[in-house]
């Protein structure tokens, strides 16, 4: 028997668009990740995929979908083999970014070229019998533990998660929202908000942890200020090593990883025991000795290592933890 748990992304996004009525819909994307299984079972649904600066996907999956596929490419060196792939798939669009890609915000940082590349490809595969769809304006909701938020009216433009980029769709949403009705799609079990959110149940990565604040002789009722807490699966797992006795704060410099870790607590029964905060590591906004216990994990390798280390001691009580 199949559990909740084991249900994979191509049927949980398959689920929502039937909830939504939605036959047939533009994708778009970072890679073709968590829409690889629709793509193979469900083709048709596809009137076009666009793929911001991916990695290369399978070709038997995506050679189907050539002839309505708009692939941006970096143009570094390292898209190389991205753009001969893409260039070997009849019908297949290429364009090109210039200027940094990588950890960049990507869609903030080529806007302008994203939308006017991205709205006449769009156009140019919205097939006839593609539904004009006026689902409610605004209308936030969640299927099979995938959260969608409906705007704007037309042909239907299913956006995913833009992996780690801070803004995602935000900087062309107007532009879209404008054309199409745009279903954003988030949540736990979507790019990379699962992979945190699984990497936090393995037993290996929680048991260190834990030895983590044994080895900090954590108490209940201690603060704890965990430093890059992305979706907030370490820090509402303190929450509840606390038994809801302790102040547990998050703070992170990615706005869209924020709001997964919000609507997460909220919606698993944690509002009011953590809060989250926008902030910068090497930076942080409180005062000297504000908590007992700081921690931080993966974090430090992407950031001044030095600066990240000193911040944290600074707001640690003496005698507390870092």
């Amino acid at each position: 028997m199949t559990t909740e748990t084991e249900i994979l992304a191509e049927d949980r996004i398959f689920q929502l668009l039937q909830h939504l009525g939605i036959e047939h819909a533009h994708f778009a994307a970072r890679g073709l990740g968590d829409l690889t299984g629709l793509a193979a079972q469900h083709p048709e649904m596809f009137a076009s995929l666009t793929l911001l600066c991916p990695g290369i996907p399978s070709r038997e999956i995506i050679e189907p979908l050539a002839n309505r596929l708009l692939v941006f490419r970096g143009d570094t060196s390292d898209f190389n083999h991205l753009g001969q792939f893409v260039e070997s798939l009849s019908g297949a669009t290429l364009e090109t970014l210039y200027e940094y890609i990588n950890w960049s915000d990507l869609v903030a940082c080529h806007a302008d070229r994203i939308q006017s590349a991205m709205l006449p490809f769009l156009a140019a595969n919205a097939p006839t019998r593609m539904q004009e769809l006026t689902l409610p304006d605004g209308e936030q909701g969640e299927v099979a533990d995938i959260t969608y938020h409906i705007q704007g009216a037309g042909p239907p433009l299913v956006l995913l998660p833009l992996g780690l980029i801070p803004s995602q769709w935000d900087s062309i949403m107007s532009a879209l929202t404008d054309n199409f009705c745009t279903i954003t799609l988030g949540g736990a079990e979507l790019g990379m908000t699962a992979l945190l959110e699984r990497r936090a149940t393995v037993a290996g990565y929680l048991g260190m942890v834990r030895t983590l604040m044994q080895e900090a002789n954590f108490q209940h009722g201690d603060s704890i200020l965990e430093v890059g807490c992305g979706t907030g699966a370490l820090t509402r797992w303190l929450a509840d090593y606390a038994g809801g006795k302790s102040r547990i704060k998050g703070i992170d410099f990615n706005r869209y990883l924020l709001r997964e870790a919000e609507n997460l607590a909220r919606s698993k029964g944690f509002e009011g025991m953590v809060e989250f905060e926008k902030g910068n590591a090497e930076n942080l906004p409180y005062p000297d000795h504000a908590f007992d216990v700081t921690m931080s994990v993966t974090v430090m390798e992407e950031v001044d290592a030095d600066k990240m280390l000193a911040e944290m001691i600074r707001v640690t009580k003496p005698g507390g933890k870092v």
